[in-house]
């Protein structure tokens, strides 16, 4: 029996929480044309690891986290390492290197964060656009199983196609830390 149950047919107090209970309603939300540099400052800012993407018309088109930043420094590492693969191929075989070497003094420019990500890299490029969303009236139940499911750390709360806000992990940490 999971700790938390007590017996499968009494209710438990942490039944009636909802998302609309667990959610932060002021959210840092991000644009697909902000830079990833700009968005990794304004989440370290907010000691926080995502955010919504979200259109001119306030639509939510995604979500931008630390992940999304890992997986672009993973791509940029990528293409260094199989750009110096094919000029060390070429050095071998007697050729000129000095345009590969370019390219690569170009993907390696870094604007004055010097974060690793290139410059004119957006958010609305490498957000994650696979939308996780709950509505207001989800259990923290229902809530723990998407975010399991869907295995993120964040859900976005949504009523008629409007952000209401976020749960995070840390949200349902705090709420079951004050419940025990």
């Amino acid at each position: 029996m999971h700790p938390l149950e007590k017996h499968p047919r009494e209710k438990h107090p942490l039944d009636g929480i909802t998302a609309a209970d667990l959610m932060e309603t002021e959210v840092l939300s991000l644009s697909p044309g902000d830079s990833v540099e700009d968005a990794i400052l304004e989440l370290e800012e907010a000691g926080i690891a995502g955010a919504p993407v979200l259109d001119a018309g306030r639509h939510v088109r995604g979500v931008f986290s630390l992940s999304d930043v890992a997986r672009l420094e993973a791509s940029v590492a990528a293409q260094l390492s199989g750009q110096r693969s094919e000029r060390v191929m070429l050095r071998n075989s007697g050729l000129d290197v000095e345009e590969d070497e370019a390219q690569e003094d170009e993907l390696m420019s870094m604007d004055h964060a010097n974060t690793g990500v290139p410059a004119g890299a957006t958010v609305g490029e490498w957000m994650t656009a696979e939308i996780v969303t709950v509505s207001p009236e989800a259990t923290l139940v229902a809530v723990c199983r998407v975010m399991q499911t869907h295995r993120v750390h964040r859900v976005l709360v949504v009523e008629k196609g409007e952000l209401r806000g976020v749960v995070s992990t840390m949200d349902i940490v705090t709420c079951l830390a004050q419940a025990l």
